[in-house]
Parts: C-alpha cells; structure tokens; sequence
C-alpha cells in the first residue's frame, strides 16, 4: 500500500503540523516527520484511508514500530 500525495498533505495538515502522539512540532525537529498507520500494514484491517494514519515524529513512529496502540 502506498499512500498517495494527497492523503498525505491532509494527515500533514489535519493535526496542524503536530505529531498526533507527543504534539511535536514538525517545524521545529530535524527529521522529517512519517505517516504512520495506526493499524500496521502487517496487521488485518490496514488501510491508506485517512481514518487510519497518523502524523508521527521519528520517535514515535520508531516506539510504536509494530504494535497496536488501545
């Protein structure tokens, strides 16, 4: 699965540029920020639907790797 531009600029910009788990601001960090899938792609029920991604800084995206977060 491959999230298309579009989805993207929107995940980018519904959580105002903040990563949507620890609200660091995308401006603000070295690294660019990921669009992470709430549900992992490796999981059932992964989707590129906008309800299932999330903006994510390095660390978080990085924390979360493979799990369900409740």
């Amino acid at each position: 699965m491959t999230v298309n531009e579009t989805t993207k600029k929107l995940v980018r910009e519904r959580p105002k540029f903040l990563c949507e788990y620890c609200h660091s601001l995308e401006e603000a960090s070295a690294a660019l920020f990921a669009i992470d899938h709430i549900i992992p792609q490796s999981l059932p029920g992964s989707s590129d639907d906008p309800e299932n991604l999330a903006l994510a800084c390095q660390r978080c995206n990085g924390y979360r790797y493979n799990f369900r977060l409740s």
